[in-house]
């Protein structure tokens, strides 16, 4: 762990270097489907319809589920999703606040 200038601290968690898997399909017909993989945990499964506005990806979930958006960038085959998040990060059941950074490649 890092402090920055603010007091606060760095970590980077590396899901996939810890067996996690994400795929992101998204529809010409602009519904997508989510799936995660982590071990040891249940799959989360999503779909539903998403909206690209300038940078950003809005991804709105059927049924249960709450919205969330990233920003994007694209660079070839290669597309990144930002956003506010949230993480166990000590594994004490108490969220902490987070940035997710996901790289996708098609």
């Amino acid at each position: 762990m890092d402090g920055d200038r603010n007091g606060l601290y760095q970590l980077t968690f590396d899901m996939v270097t810890e067996g996690a898997a994400l795929t992101l399909t998204l529809s010409a017909a602009a519904t997508y489907d989510f799936l995660f993989t982590f071990p040891m945990e249940d799959d989360e499964v999503e779909s539903g319809s998403y909206v690209v506005t300038g940078n950003t990806l809005a991804l709105s979930p059927t049924g249960t589920g709450s919205p969330e958006s990233f920003t994007i960038a694209r660079n070839g085959d290669t597309m990144t999703l930002t956003s506010d998040d949230e993480f166990d990060f000590d594994d004490d059941q108490v969220e902490e606040p987070a940035i997710s950074v996901i790289t996708l490649t098609r």
